[in-house]
C-alpha cells in the first residue's frame, strides 16, 4: 500500500512539473510546432455558463427531471456523481462539459458524465472553434492551486463569471493544443489505474484484518 501511494504521488508530481513546463512554454511538445502562442483569456477560448440553483422543493431522489450538480460533493474522482435530481431545470450542462466549482472550494475541476442541471456552486465550460476542450481541462488542472488570488469574501469564498473569463492563458494552434492535451491525459489515465489498484490493496488488507481476528 505504501509503495502504491508513492507511485501515485510520484506520477502526480511528474505530471505537475510537465504541465508547468508546457503551459509556461519552457519546452514544446513537438519540434514541428514553431508558431508563437497567443495571449488570450479563458473567455476568449470558451463559453462559460454559471450555474443557478433550483428551488429546494424541486429536489428529489426519484429521478424526476435531471441530475443536479451543486458543488464539490457531487464530484468523485474528477467526474460528476450527482446525489439527487431536480424537476426544476435552471441551467444545464452537457455530457463532456468541464465542471468548475465557483464556491468553496473554488477552482476544483472535473468533467460531467451527465446531461444535468447545474447549481450556483459550479459553472460549466465548453470549448469554441479556437480551442480544444481537453486542453482547457488540463490547463485548469494546472491552474487549480492558483485560485486563492481570485477568491472573495472571508467566510464563504467564491468567484464570479468575470473572474473566470479574465483568467489569462497562452494558447498555441489547435493542433498543438490537442497534442498537449492527449499527452497530459495519459498521466491522468495512469493515475486512475494506480488509484484503483491502491483501493484493491486497501480492500484486501481490510478483508484480511477482519478474518484474522474472527
Amino acid at each position: 500500500i505504501q509503495t502504491q501511494k508513492k507511485i501515485i504521488e510520484d506520477t502526480c508530481k511528474m505530471k505537475l512539473k510537465l504541465s508547468h513546463n508546457l503551459f509556461t512554454q519552457n519546452f514544446r511538445i513537438n519540434r514541428q510546432y514553431i508558431n508563437k502562442w497567443k495571449k488570450k483569456t479563458l473567455g476568449d477560448i470558451s463559453t462559460i455558463l454559471m450555474g443557478q440553483s433550483p428551488d429546494s422543493s424541486a429536489y428529489n431522489t426519484d429521478e424526476k427531471g435531471l441530475p443536479l450538480i451543486q458543488g464539490n460533493a457531487d464530484i468523485v474522482q474528477r467526474f460528476s456523481q450527482p446525489r439527487q435530481f431536480t424537476s426544476q431545470i435552471t441551467k444545464a450542462c452537457d455530457i463532456g462539459d468541464i465542471i468548475l466549482t465557483v464556491r468553496a472550494p473554488v477552482g476544483y475541476v472535473a468533467k460531467s458524465k451527465h446531461f444535468a442541471c447545474i447549481g450556483r456552486g459550479v459553472c460549466a465550460i465548453k470549448s469554441n472553434e479556437r480551442s480544444d476542450l481537453e486542453f482547457i481541462y488540463q490547463f485548469l488542472l494546472y491552474f487549480e492551486n492558483k485560485w486563492s488570488s481570485f477568491e472573495q469574501g472571508s467566510t464563504f469564498t467564491s468567484v464570479n463569471s468575470s473572474d473566470i473569463k479574465t483568467i489569462k492563458i497562452n494558447v498555441p494552434t489547435i493542433e498543438e493544443q490537442r497534442e498537449i492535451a492527449q499527452f497530459l491525459k495519459t498521466f491522468d489515465e495512469k493515475i486512475n489505474i494506480e488509484t484503483e489498484l491502491l483501493a484493491q490493496y486497501e480492500n484486501q488488507k481490510k478483508y484480511l484484518l477482519q478474518n484474522l481476528f474472527v
